[in-house]
């Protein structure tokens, strides 16, 4: 999937682009979900400008919505959504956790179902197998995995995934994954 990553030069666009038709979209997970192929990616540090991005992007037509932990957007996020009225079940929204230790990993999902005030996630992603910088000092695939795993369990992501793995950190996810329902999201091709 790709993803339109929030600008400055987006805002405003809701008054000169005409509605979109229906984006394509493709089969996720076991519930019988699609993800548009285009996302409104907000990971750009266009920090003061997503609230006015995602809800110009609703307003189009778009549907899909790509945040995560680490963007600290959650909030203006739900701000855009909630200021064209939108509804949560016509987004497929996909959110990000880094990898981090059980207790870590727990908190950064009660935490961004928080901040964006739903209940649950249509795709929940590891966004890298490797500790962002500035980030827990431990990082353990196998438990951000395991805590994924529970979220999918307990309703609060319906499909779980992977973002920027290689095929070397995969097969280390295979040794321990109990749910193998990874869908690999990446930027770019290795």
């Amino acid at each position: 999937a790709l993803s339109w990553h929030s600008s400055r030069s987006m805002l405003g666009l809701a008054s000169f682009v005409a509605p979109v038709g229906a984006i394509p979209s493709v089969p996720i997970g076991t519930a019988g979900q699609r993800m548009p192929l285009i996302s409104l990616g907000t990971g750009s540090g266009q920090h003061g400008h997503v609230e006015n991005a995602t809800a110009e992007w609703l307003q189009v037509g778009g549907s899909g919505i790509d945040t995560a932990y680490i963007y600290d957007d959650e909030a203006p996020i739900a701000a855009g959504v909630k200021a064209v009225g939108a509804s949560w079940e016509s987004i497929f929204l996909t959110t990000k956790i880094p990898c981090a230790t059980t207790q870590a990993a727990k908190a950064n999902v009660a935490s961004n179902l928080r901040s964006l005030g739903v209940g649950s996630v249509d795709l929940l992603l590891i966004h890298s197998p490797r500790p962002w910088s500035g980030g827990p000092g431990r990082c353990s695939v196998a438990e951000t995995w395991a805590v994924l795993e529970e979220a999918l369990a307990a309703g609060q992501a319906r499909s779980i995934g992977v973002s920027n793995f290689q095929i070397s950190d995969l097969e280390m996810l295979a040794r321990t994954a109990k749910v193998r329902q990874v869908r690999q999201v990446c930027a770019w091709a290795r």
